[in-house]
């Protein structure tokens, strides 16, 4: 019983000595201070469908896209996201960026008012 007694009283001895000075650990205050070795970039890209259109012309006001669409599987679901902007090849300036949703089947596009007098346009769409 005695030697037991003596060692529980060295474990409590022992455990005196090895506490630590604060009980607050020492991290550091800034984020950037231990996390800047795990920071890196990461770069995705996805597409979930691509729905390409042919065009036809409509006079003078109008371009239709035709054959929009995600297919046939798809049609009066889904509309087809996409930016539409006008490019005057003559004098080299871009008319605004158009954000719009293509029906399945044929769109009407509206040529910029000041676009009507020059000849030589781009037609630029991007599908999202």
């Amino acid at each position: 019983m005695k030697k037991k007694s003596i060692w529980w009283l060295l474990c409590i001895l022992a455990s005196q000595y090895t506490i630590a000075a604060t009980p607050v650990a020492n991290t550091p205050v800034n984020q950037m201070d231990y996390e800047s070795i795990h920071s890196g970039q990461i770069q995705v890209n996805a597409i979930v469908f691509n729905s390409p259109c042919n065009w036809s012309w409509q006079g003078v006001e109008h371009i239709l896209l035709t054959k929009c669409g995600a297919g046939a599987e798809f049609v009066g679901v889904s509309t087809t996201p996409a930016t539409v902007q006008f490019y005057d090849i003559q004098r080299g300036h871009f008319f605004p960026l158009h954000f719009l949703q293509l029906i399945d089947g044929n769109n009407k596009i509206r040529i910029p008012w000041a676009a009507n007098k020059y000849r030589l346009l781009r037609l630029e769409v991007g599908y999202e």
